[in-house]
């Protein structure tokens, strides 16, 4: 008998073999209890600051955007989402 033959065989038992029952709802559900149930004690202080200086530095953009909008010589400047409209009419 060759390796292949052999090989067969046990492909021809194992295709016979029933994997056996197992039953895990328990811990599972028992798993997710513990983990729903648990709190948030404390927050992790560096994703707060970063958090905060980034708040902090969009303002800075927008307050610097505000203002570069209200000077004249911007304000000429025609907005680049409107052009496009008025050149189609």
């Amino acid at each position: 008998m060759n390796k292949l033959e052999q090989f067969e065989q046990l492909v021809g038992r194992a295709r016979q073999e029933t994997p056996p029952v197992v039953d895990v709802t328990t811990e599972v559900l028992s798993a997710v209890r513990v983990v729903r149930g648990r709190r948030v004690d404390s927050v992790d202080r560096m994703a707060v600051l970063f958090a905060a200086v980034s708040v902090l530095a969009a303002l800075i953009v927008a307050m610097v955007a505000w203002r570069m909008l209200e000077e004249p010589m911007v304000a000429e400047v025609p907005n680049p989402f409107v052009v496009p409209v008025m050149a189609s009419q």
